[in-house]
């Protein structure tokens, strides 16, 4: 999760978050060890300032996989900003996951 705030080397932060979205996917259980050690809030940090847009993109995957069981996580941590703020930005497939991350976060309002 620290390498998520490698900011001299993006590669880094890429293959860090591409681990966190595949261990998320494979093993949910994970998720709440992704959350409890504070990925949510680098995750939310590579979209709100979106320097590299592969890294974006997979920080956005990233939260729509923990915002099943975490949204509450992510509505505190400035999620469902961080996943609308450039949403015209994104092709088509990205927007639906930004769309669908937004609609498990809403749903912890409840």
């Amino acid at each position: 999760i620290q390498l998520l705030n490698a900011e001299h080397n993006p590669d880094i932060m890429l293959m860090a978050a591409r681990a966190l979205t595949f261990l998320a996917d494979v093993l949910p259980q994970s998720c709440s060890a992704i959350v409890r050690h504070g990925a949510v809030p680098a995750f939310c940090a590579r979209l709100l300032t979106i320097e590299y847009i592969d890294l974006a993109e997979q920080s956005l995957q990233a939260l729509e996989k923990l915002s099943h069981e975490h949204s509450p996580s992510l509505l505190q941590n400035g999620g469902l900003l961080a996943v609308l703020s450039y949403l015209d930005f994104f092709p088509t497939g990205v927007q639906r996951t930004a769309t669908a991350t937004a609609a498990n976060i809403c749903r912890s309002l409840t």
